[in-house]
Formats: structure tokens, sequence, C-alpha cells
């Protein structure tokens, strides 16, 4: 006999480790997706030549996430025929050893037999699940590939759409038991449970006709639906001969789907000795509506805690295609106090906290209580500390950068914007010498383009045609932002890129020390001027490099324009 707690929570590890798993190919496959160029005729095949390229990747997390899976949902239902069994065994007052050989053999290989039965299945639906992951992957480009051809969206809505798609179609697998699709882990979870307390009454079953006894106990909780309310926490005669307690299979429905021990019953039961003390109370809640008032908790509670793997699951998938999940973040945090709120009116309700985690998280996903970035984006992890090129924690962390960079001469919302995706271009690029662009409306402070998904290039960050086209129908311009991993001034280029664009109003340059560079062209002519001082330094410095001349041109660039005033360059320090 299993209490109705350790059936609710037995298989927690093993849906942390499911959960781990298939949010690993999500991820695989929504990177995938966020370096996807959906404009033009060879985009989706090559979506599926990168899919091919992700086998190495997919096979990595099946051997390591999905067998892990596997080896705790077996784990889980062996523990829980032992136990079912061992607490048979107590109410008797019997050792294993007083029992005959052929029922010791049964008990022992019933836990072995359930534990193979459970891991042959969901190994071999961890086998289909990455073909089903790549199919999803393939339809919602497909989609988006339409979308974006056809004019109905743009590249970072279609590839947002499909981000999102794909975390939750990615992770459903066909039911075992009922053939329908459902979440991955929901229905593994459902299959061991099933599995095990099946197996456990089984044994249960054995037991009484080895022993000769005839009474059972049904176990209770709280808030259980009325059809189960009627039998549980009572004592039935298996046999159906007793005049004192009434008949077993005809009272509980044991067997049938919505009967004891059927689907999603949290019931049990177990032997019973005439004369001991119940397990359980007939009715833990103290009346139908005490009892109907609890249900409906549970139910919420349950509501809640899918919502808050969900919001997990796709802000978890945005993040590894690169995307921003700033909105799904604070749905999280609303999800979260939510359901913080809901328990503590509820104080028979406690926190399943494994029950809302979408995976067990090396890189947490952390909610948002607010839309305000300083306070959103306050924290930055040490990945890189000790590079070359290490992100500066003192100088990032916290307000004070917000503030530096709200005080440049940029509208509030392109402000805001610049701030959160220097410090996404920063946690991305932490300790590497590599950098990453990003371009946010002037007007709007919404994010048009960005470099997230491209080749690594260690002085260049540059734009598709196609980006350039996005940026140049923005309405009101745009403000580039990338980061220099070195701490380095503008370069040359920098400037250039302005000044040769009238739809750049702003170029932002977040550097790894915490200084911010911004740059507005007041001259075009600063194009012309850098040209003829580069004549002037070849012919000053007649047997130096390309780099050097280009080095002193620049130098020289910057000494000049003190009075020129080609360019305005505000410095955050």
């Amino acid at each position: 006999m299993l209490g109705p707690d350790y059936i609710e929570h037995f298989t927690d590890a093993a849906q942390g480790a499911m959960d781990e798993y298939t949010l690993r190919l999500v991820c695989i496959y929504a990177a995938l997706i966020g370096s996807i160029d959906f404009e033009g005729d060879s985009a989706y095949s090559q979506a599926a030549r990168k899919a091919a390229l992700a086998a190495k990747d997919v096979q990595k997390a099946m051997n390591e996430e999905g067998r892990r899976a596997a080896r705790e949902a077996a784990k889980a239902a062996a523990e829980a025929v032992a136990k079912s069994a061992e607490t048979d065994l107590g109410t008797l007052g019997t050792a294993m050893g007083a029992l005959s050989k052929a029922m010791q053999w049964r008990l022992h290989n019933s836990a072995r037999a359930t534990a193979a039965g459970v891991q042959d299945v969901v190994s071999r639906d961890n086998l289909k699940m990455p073909a089903n992951v790549q199919r999803a992957y393939l339809e919602v480009v497909a989609q988006a590939v339409a979308r974006v051809n056809s004019g109905m969206a743009g590249y970072e809505q279609a590839t947002r759409e499909a981000v999102l798609k794909l975390a939750w179609r990615g992770v459903s697998v066909v039911d075992y038991k009922s053939g329908a699709w459902a979440q991955a882990d929901v229905a593994m979870r459902r299959h061991v449970r099933t599995q095990a307390v099946q197996a456990g009454s089984r044994n249960t079953l054995e037991l009484l006709e080895e022993t000769g006894h005839d009474l059972v106990q049904t176990s209770s909780h709280g808030g259980a639906r009325e059809s189960h309310a009627k039998w549980q926490g009572r004592v039935f005669s298996l046999s159906g001969k007793s005049k004192k307690y009434p008949p077993f299979y005809r009272e509980t429905g044991y067997g049938s789907v919505d009967g004891l021990c059927g689907a999603n019953c949290k019931h049990d039961f177990g032997i019973y000795v005439e004369g001991q003390p119940l397990r359980y109370e007939r009715d833990p809640d103290g009346g139908d509506e005490k009892r109907e008032e609890r249900y409906q908790a549970e139910q919420k509670q349950r509501e809640l805690e899918r919502g808050i793997r969900a919001a997990k699951r796709e802000a978890t998938a945005l993040e590894a295609a690169g995307l921003d999940n700033t909105k799904e973040r604070l749905r999280l945090g609303k999800l979260q106090k939510r359901q913080r709120e809901h328990i503590a009116a509820h104080p028979y309700l406690s926190r399943e906290r494994t029950r809302e985690a979408a995976m067990e998280s090396k890189a947490r996903i952390y909610p948002l209580a607010t839309d305000k970035t300083w306070v959103r984006e306050k924290f930055m992890p040490g990945k890189g500390a000790g590079t070359a090129a290490d992100v500066s924690r003192r100088a990032v962390n916290g307000r004070a950068y917000h503030d530096k960079v709200a005080s440049l001469p940029i509208p509030k919302r392109a402000s805001e914007a610049v701030y959160a995706e220097s410090r996404r271009i920063l946690r991305d690029r932490d300790g590497t010498g590599y950098e990453r662009m990003s371009v946010v409306s002037w007007k709007k402070g919404e994010r048009v383009t960005d470099t997230f998904g491209h080749g690594l290039k260690s002085q260049a960050c540059g734009l598709t045609a196609k980006q350039v086209e996005a940026c140049r129908r923005t309405e009101g311009g745009v403000v580039l932002i990338h980061n220099h991993p070195m701490s380095s001034p503008p370069s040359w280029t920098d400037i250039r890129t302005v000044a040769e664009n009238d739809w750049v109003r702003s170029s932002v340059v977040a550097c790894h020390d915490g200084t911010i560079y911004e740059i507005k062209v007041n001259d075009p002519g600063v194009v012309k001027a850098y040209e003829r001082i580069r004549q002037q330094m070849k012919a000053l410095y007649p047997n130096a490099g390309g780099a050097a001349i280009d080095h002193y041109t620049t130098e020289m660039l910057y000494k000049q324009n003190e009075e020129a005033k080609w360019f305005r360059l505000t410095k955050k320090k």
C-alpha cells in the first residue's frame, strides 16, 4: 500500500530528468531557428541542412539526459513496488522469509519486472522524441518562411512565433496509455505511476491469497473527487462474503479506468487485519463542502504549475534562439506571485517546486516582477571571470549602469532598449574576443534585428543585406549597439557606419570594462576628411603597413575632430 503523498511525489526525480531532456532538445532546434534567414527560396533547405548538422548534439542529449530520465523512471517504479510490499508485510507482522519461496520470488521479480518494463517504454519513447522535435522544427520553419515571404510577418515576429510554437509542440509525445498527445513529462509521470501502483496492487492481492486474509483498507486524502470520496478510508471484503464490510470490487470499481487505482487516482489499498487501528480517516476534509473547496483549490494549483512550466519553457527556448524573453519572464513572475497568493489563501496546500520546474536548470531563468530594465537586468553571472575579455561585474551589475545608459542623448524608449540589449550582448560575449550587434528602433525601442546566430568574427559584427534593408525601412531610424571586448574607443568603421547611413540615428559601443560610448555624426564630410588624413599618413609613414596607417589616421581624426566637430562622442565611464 502506498500513501497518497508518496504516489504524488515518487516520480519527481524522473520527471525532472525528462524535463531536462525535452527542453535540451527544444533548445538545440530553437538555436537553429534563431540563425535562419527566412527570406528567399533556399530558406527551408537551409533549415533542413542545419537540422542534419545538429545530429551530434541531439545524440549527446539522448545519451545523457535521455538515458538518465529512463533510469530515474525505472528506479522510481522499483522503489514504489518494493515499498508497497514492505507496508503490507508490516501490517501482517510477517517477514519476507516466512512466505513461500514462490511468493518471495514473485515479490522480488515484480519490482524488477516493473522497473524493466518502465525503462523499456521510456527509452523507446526517448528514441522517438528527437524525430518529433525535428519534425516540429521543420513545420514551424516552413510556416515562418511562408509568412515572411508573403509579407504577413517580419523576420523578428516570424522567428519569435516559430520558437514559441516549437517550445510547445516539440516536447509532446503519444501518451503511453490513451494514445493521445501529451507533454512528455506528464505522459511519463502517468505511465510510471500507473505501472507502479498496479504492480503493487497485484502484489497485495497475491499476499492476501497467500496468507488467507480477506480484508483491505483504502487510503484517503483531502480534496478527493466525489466518486472516490465515498469509498476512501474504508475497510472492504475482498471476497464479498463478509457481513460486516462491503464488497471491495463492487464498491471501489477497482480495475476500471475511473475506479480505485485508475486514471489520475492517488488512492491505493493495502491489507487490513481486524482489530488494528485504521491508517486513514474516511473524511480528512470534514464534509462535502470543504472537500469540494480543497479539490478546486488543488486543481487551480495544478493549473498555475502548468502555466509556470510553460513560461519557463518558452523563456528558455527564446534565450537559446538569441531572442528577447522579457515578456515571458514577466509572465513567469506574475504566475509565481499568483501561486504564492493562492497557497497563502489555502493553508492546506504546499508549494510543489518540483512541479513548477521546466527542467533541472543549470542556467536559471529568472522571473521578472517589473518591466523596469534596471531591476530585471541587475545580475550578470560570472562565466567569463579571469579571461582577458571578462565583463566587469562591478561596472555592469546594478542601477548605476542603467542610469549611465539612461543619461545618453537618446529617447527614453530607445534608451531602455539599449540598456537591455547591451546587457544581452555582454552576457553572450563575456570572456570572448568576439563582437555582437543589435539594432533597436529610435522611436519605439523595439528590436529590429541582431547578429546573434551569425558566424563569429573577432573584430566584426556586420549586418546582412536583408538586415540592412530592414533597418532602412524602420520609421524614424535606428540605434546600433555592439560590444568592444578590449574596451577600446569607437573605431573608424563605427564612425563611418553612422556617417554613411542616414537611417542610423546613433551608435552605442558597450565595452567589457563598463565604459559606454555613443556616436552621433554632425557632418557626413567626416568620410572625406578621413580619406584626406589617410593620404597624409601614408606620405608621412611610407614604410608603414595598412593597419598602422589606419591607426595613425584614426588618432589624427580624433584630434582634428576636437575643432572640426564632425562627430560627437559621448563617453560614460
